[in-house]
């Protein structure tokens, strides 16, 4: 479950769309990757209350 100081933090890391172009973006790899893997088998994928997107691959 997420707290609601969790959620305020993540928000606040969030990045306007527009200043994407402004700064070099580092992202994890491997999680986008066994994200998008679930994904793509047509895996379970659940968005969280905090808006995060989240896979069941570690659960299996």
């Amino acid at each position: 479950m997420c707290t609601e100081g969790k959620k305020l933090l993540r928000k606040s890391k969030l990045l306007d769309v527009n200043k994407i172009n402004e700064d070099t973006i580092y992202i994890y790899g491997f999680n986008l990757i066994i994200t998008l893997e679930v994904a793509l088998s047509k895996g379970t994928l659940i968005r969280g209350s905090d808006g995060c997107i989240r896979d069941l691959a570690g659960l299996r």
